[in-house]
């Protein structure tokens, strides 16, 4: 829901982009707290943070040390 109210703030595109992952990441949670019945909700959000925050640091890392192809046209570098 959070991610939902966030992208709605913009408007266009970016707002039907947060709405799919917003119910993506309700599916997640529904389907693995009901595969496991036993597991604590306040573990269960932690370790879905801990998904995501190792999802974004990968990415990051990925994006960092990918090599990047830079052409001279002009005076510009793109």
């Amino acid at each position: 829901m959070i991610g939902f109210g966030f992208t709605s703030l913009f408007p266009g595109y970016l707002a039907k982009i947060g709405a799919l992952w917003s119910a993506i990441s309700a599916v997640v949670v529904m389907v693995t707290a009901s595969l496991s019945p036993a597991l604590n909700p306040g573990l269960n959000a932690l370790l879905r943070f801990a998904e995501s925050c190792i999802g974004t640091a990968v990415a990051v890392l990925v994006v960092l040390l990918w090599p990047q192809r830079r052409e001279l046209r002009g005076n510009a570098l793109r």
